[in-house]
Order: C-alpha cells, then structure tokens, then sequence
C-alpha cells in the first residue's frame, strides 16, 4: 500500500467535524483503488496533527503501510490531505481487487477540525 500527500481527482465520501478528544471510526467503500482522507482545522489557532489508521475489514487486521499522519500548523486556512492506494487483491487468484476497508481518525491537539473522505 502506498501512502501519499497529494490530493487527487475523487468524489466525497463522508464528511465529519470531530475534536480532539474523539475518535472516528468507521468504514468506507470504494471503486477504485484509492482513498483520501482532508483535514481542514481554518479557526485553530494550535497545531494539530490528524492520524489516520486502516484496517481490513473483514479480518480487521492493520493494513501494511496503513497507517500515517500529517502535521496542521496553527493559523492554516489550507487543505490538508493523506491518500492511501495500492490496497492489493481480495482473493489469492488476484482477480478481484479490495474494494473497502475500516478507518480509525483521531488528533493529538487542542482543535476542531473538519475531515472529508474521497473515493
């Protein structure tokens, strides 16, 4: 699986505002082989930093390379993404590609901030 911080064409999934003392978990299905996760904390005035955890979602068993986080600068009005791709094959034939996965999100920080998934 391949990790990447780079915003690519992709259609909203799910939008949610949570804080720093919350956890997000949830499960998103997608057809192709990318998801992206945006983090955008406009009126924090505090560093935060989003992290971002898959899993299988059968087996729920961590994904390699699933795993990764980003850095918000306080005072930052940007956008800030993470995409996960490369998430391999369902079956041992290699004929039928993974096509969802479970997502835990959570910050270390002291804001609120608005994440987007794109598939």
């Amino acid at each position: 699986m391949d990790v990447s911080h780079q915003q690519r064409v992709t259609t909203e999934y799910a939008e949610y505002d949570i804080g720093y003392n919350e956890q997000l978990n949830g499960e998103v299905e997608f057809d192709s082989d990318t998801v992206d996760f945006c983090f955008w904390a406009p009126f924090s005035v505090y560093p935060l930093r989003c992290f971002v955890r898959l899993s299988d979602y059968d087996t729920q068993a961590y994904l390699t390379n699933g795993e990764a986080d980003i850095m918000i600068e306080g005072d930052n009005n940007d956008k800030n993404y993470l995409s996960f791709s490369g998430f391999g094959f369902a079956d041992e034939w290699m004929t039928q590609r993974v096509n969802r996965c479970r997502y835990e999100i959570w910050f270390d920080g002291e804001a609120r901030a608005r994440v987007t998934i794109y598939v």
